[in-house]
């Protein structure tokens, strides 16, 4: 038994350095500050074709298929990591002061890198979640788009 434990431990060790040198060495843009939401089901497909799911997330289109790196907000500095979540889906946001010149309305903070919006199954899970991180994150988008 302690023999499988050990084993075990050996493996999880693997898999927390194999994602840390990941993170690490992937194509990477630098880390910023930006507001952190969250949304729940709705009943529509997200931007990338697929219902939502837990570890996905909206930000702006270009990014879609790529990860991101999302860390706490340690008193205005990058604090520890929240998680790595999919950029599957796009959203709007809070609107901006910059007018999109085809449609007449202004862009939302989504659409403007500004804001990320977290996909949680309930209500209740996306009130727990910025309880527990808050509203605020810093962002390292992984360009390495995947499968």
């Amino acid at each position: 038994m302690i023999k499988y434990t050990k084993l075990l431990l050996i493996i999880l060790a693997l898999v927390v350095l194999s994602t840390i040198l990941w993170v690490v060495t992937a194509d990477a843009e630098e880390i910023k500050k930006v507001n952190m939401t969250c949304y729940t089901h709705t009943g529509n497909c997200t931007a990338s074709g697929v219902m939502p799911y837990v570890g996905g997330c909206a930000f702006q289109s270009k990014y879609i298929g790529c990860k991101v790196v999302i860390y706490e907000n340690n008193n205005g500095a990058p604090g520890n990591v929240i998680g790595i979540f999919d950029i599957n889906d796009t959203g709007y946001g809070a609107p901006t002061k910059n007018i999109n010149e085809k449609t007449g309305k202004p862009y939302g903070t989504i659409q403007m890198g500004q804001s990320i919006d977290i996909f949680q199954d309930s209500l209740e899970d996306c009130r727990a979640f910025i309880k527990a991180h808050g509203d605020k994150c810093y962002i390292r988008i992984i360009k390495e788009k995947t499968e």
